[in-house]
C-alpha cells in the first residue's frame, strides 16, 4: 500500500474528521482553514506540535485585520493513539508532504503531558 493514497491507514479518519476544513487534497481554504500539504507545522521534525493541535484543537488569534476568529476542534475523545498517529503519518506523508510517520507512542505521551489542562 503506497502512503498518501485513500486505501492508507488513518486516511479515512481523515476523510471523517478533517476533509470538511482541510479538503480531501489537504490545501484548505486560503484565509480561513490552513493548507496541511506543505505545512512548517506539519513537516517539522519534531511532531509534537500537530499532535498537541490534532488532539485538542485550536484557534486563530483576533487581530484587527483579522477580526473573524475560526477555530478547530480537538479529537482526544474522538480517536485513540494509533488512530491519531495513523491520522497524522497520512497527513505528514500526503499532498508531496514528506515528514516521517508519528508513532502511537508520539500521540500518548503528548495526551499524558496535556493531561488536566
Amino acid at each position: 500500500m503506497k502512503v498518501g493514497e485513500l486505501s492508507s491507514p488513518g486516511a479515512q479518519a481523515y476523510l471523517d474528521n478533517c476533509a470538511a476544513c482541510h479538503r480531501s487534497d489537504g490545501r484548505g481554504y486560503s484565509g480561513v482553514f490552513p493548507p496541511l500539504a506543505g505545512n512548517p507545522a506539519v513537516v517539522d521534525e519534531r511532531a509534537e506540535s500537530i499532535v498537541r493541535i490534532a488532539l485538542f484543537g485550536g484557534q486563530t488569534p483576533l487581530t484587527p485585520s483579522s477580526p473573524a476568529q475560526f477555530s478547530m476542534p480537538g479529537f482526544a475523545d474522538r480517536l485513540d493513539d494509533r488512530e491519531m498517529a495513523q491520522l497524522l503519518t497520512y497527513v505528514r506523508t500526503s499532498w508531496g508532504n514528506q515528514a516521517r510517520p508519528v508513532s502511537r507512542g508520539e500521540v500518548a505521551r503528548v495526551r499524558r503531558a496535556s493531561a488536566g489542562r
